[in-house]
This record gives structure tokens, sequence and C-alpha cells, in this order.
């Protein structure tokens, strides 16, 4: 019985903890972006935002170029800048 609790309370734990540190978003069908600001970019489908990505090791311009590898973007994938490979620090999902 001892066994059985620590094996659900280690599931709930790993669960909760990757829901926790690994924010993702899913970003089919984005429609645009803009810049929040030299290193934060905001995607939208239509006009409703889905997610805002922070990106500290690529600047972002008004016109950049910004190329998703995968259409599921979670904190610690990569993100094509103008051509560079950038790291994506923090996902923030806005729309469930």
């Amino acid at each position: 019985m001892k066994k059985l609790f620590f094996l659900v309370v280690l599931f709930l734990v790993t669960f909760i903890s990757t829901e926790v540190w690994a924010e993702c978003a899913l970003l089919t069908g984005t429609s645009g972006w803009d810049r929040m600001d030299a290193h934060k970019v905001k995607f939208y489908k239509g006009t409703t935002g889905l997610a805002v990505l922070e990106i500290p090791n690529c600047d972002i311009y008004p016109r950049s170029e910004i190329h998703l590898k995968s259409d599921y973007v979670c904190n610690g994938d990569t993100i094509i800048v103008d051509g560079a490979v950038c790291d994506i620090r923090n996902v923030e999902r806005l729309h469930y």
C-alpha cells in the first residue's frame, strides 16, 4: 500500500511540476505577430492573441522575419528570427 501511495504521489509531483515549468502554446493558423519589445513577440490568430514569446538572445525589429520551427512551442524551444536560430525562454499562453 505504501508503495502504491508513493508511486501516485511521485506521478502527481512529476505531472504538476511539468505543467508549472513547461508552459507551451499551440500556434497553428497564426495570422501574424506584433513586436512588444526587442525580445518579446505576441502571436495572433485573427484578432485573438495566442501567446507571447520571450526571446532573450535575439533582437526583434518591427520588420523582422520570424519563422516557427513547429506549431507547438514550449519554454526552451527555438525559433528563427531574421535567419538566426533563437532560444525561447518563456511562453505565455494567452488563449486556451
